[in-house]
C-alpha cells in the first residue's frame, strides 16, 4: 500500500513554517547588519499581509535601506534552507504513528530539498 500527503497544511500548519523563515531572515539580517530582529520580523508579517508573498524580502530591505541582488539573494537562500521550527499537528503525528511500516511519500509545493527521515 502507497500512502500519499500533502505536506502544508495537512501534516503542519504552513503559516509556522513562513514565520519560522522569517525569525531566520530577520536573525540573520541582523548578524550581518545589526537590524532589530524583532522589528524586521514583524515588518515582514506586516508585509505579507499587505502585498502577500512576493515582495516581502524587497520591501523589507528598502525598509532598512538595504536592498540589493546579493542582499535579496541571501534572504531567498536563508528562508529556503533554514531549519524549520515547526511541529505536526496532533491528529498528524497520530495518523503517521499507525501507519508505521508502510510506504508513506509526502508532496509540496516548497522547496525540493529532500531530507530522509526514519519513521517511529
Amino acid at each position: 500500500m502507497l500512502i500519499v500527503f500533502d505536506l502544508d497544511d495537512t501534516l503542519y500548519e504552513e503559516n509556522s513554517f513562513v514565520k519560522s523563515g522569517f525569525m531566520a531572515v530577520a536573525t540573520s539580517l541582523n548578524h550581518k547588519y545589526n537590524v532589530p530582529t524583532m522589528e524586521c520580523f514583524s515588518l515582514m508579517l506586516d508585509h505579507l499581509i499587505k502585498l502577500g508573498r512576493g515582495h516581502v524580502f524587497d520591501k523589507t530591505l528598502d525598509f532598512y535601506r538595504l536592498r540589493t541582488q546579493k542582499n535579496i539573494t541571501l534572504c531567498l537562500s536563508t528562508y529556503r534552507t533554514h531549519k524549520p521550527k515547526i511541529s505536526l499537528y496532533n491528529s498528524a503525528e497520530q495518523c503517521l504513528n499507525r501507519l508505521c511500516g508502510y510506504s508513506i511519500y509526502i508532496i509540496t509545493d516548497g522547496c525540493n530539498n529532500v531530507t530522509n527521515y526514519a519513521t517511529p
